[in-house]
């Protein structure tokens, strides 16, 4: 389906076993997800609205603000 309708960016397949694991681990309950994790691995959003959205990029930016200005954490 990605090649077919030539969608962008980085898709990952997960196994049954792998969705069930991401499910328990990080309290999911709906797969597609998308989430915001920072360099050393850590969920910042897990929660993100889909690419779509228009208010998506405000969203990330907030995150990133937070994430590089020590005053703010």
């Amino acid at each position: 389906m990605v090649k077919e309708k030539k969608l962008r960016g980085i898709h990952l397949y997960a196994s049954p076993e792998t969705k069930e694991l991401f499910k328990e681990l990080y309290d999911l309950r709906s797969i597609p997800r998308y989430m915001l994790i920072d360099e050393k691995g850590n969920i910042i959003n897990a929660n993100l609205p889909m690419p779509s959205d228009k208010n998506l990029k405000e969203l990330i930016t907030e995150k990133l603000i937070v994430l590089t200005n020590p005053k703010t954490q």
